[in-house]
């Protein structure tokens, strides 16, 4: 049975070399915003690096978090923490962002749910076409190839994860994850 579904969101200032011990359970954290790297530990396992942007799932609910500021000056971290089955498929973006969007290009947003246990096109073959951005938003891993992708091969695409491709080929999604996954198609045409 899953817990409840909750999550709270938690800010924490550590100093230079300090280490801090959190006693939050869960079974997904999220780290929403810090000004540098920093080290976390989950219960009494090593530490790892971890920085924005970064989530972690794991596969049995964590009792407590440690962070470990390594650097020479103070930092502070915002986590999320999540349990219940929610997870985050936010786009996090920070500093400069290229765009190469020219006068008289298009862009074309749709949105695809690829059925169970089958092979679902995703966009078609356009020879205008320059790039395409596929996102998972579901909560299992897809595969994209051509028509014949099968489970385990193609390009694998995880959870809340976007995958851009210069093609002007046809795409499809291979889902056997036992239910349908909702995907955000973007396509950038000349």
């Amino acid at each position: 049975m899953n817990p409840t579904p909750r999550y709270r969101v938690f800010d924490y200032t550590l100093a230079a070399g300090a280490i801090e011990t959190i006693h939050r359970t869960g079974t997904t954290l999220i780290c929403l915003s810090a000004d540098a790297r920093f080290d976390i530990a989950f219960d009494d396992g090593p530490f790892t690096t971890f920085e924005k942007g970064l989530s972690y799932k794991a596969q049995v609910q964590f009792q407590k978090v440690r962070i470990r500021n390594q650097g020479t000056g103070a930092i502070k971290v915002e986590l999320g923490f999540a349990s219940g089955g929610i997870s985050d498929s936010r786009l996090s973006l920070s500093g400069a962002v290229a765009s190469n969007i020219y006068g008289g290009d298009t862009v074309v947003s749709s949105g695809v749910v690829a059925a169970n246990a089958a092979v679902t096109k995703v966009c078609d073959a356009v020879s205008t076409r320059s790039e395409v951005m596929v996102t998972n938003l579901g909560a299992k891993t897809v595969y994209l190839g051509p028509s014949a992708v099968a489970d385990g091969q193609g390009v694998p695409i995880g959870e809340g994860v976007t995958v851009t491709l210069t093609t002007q080929a046809e795409l499809h999604v291979r889902n056997d994850t036992g239910a349908a996954i909702n995907l955000a198609v973007l396509e950038l045409n000349a």
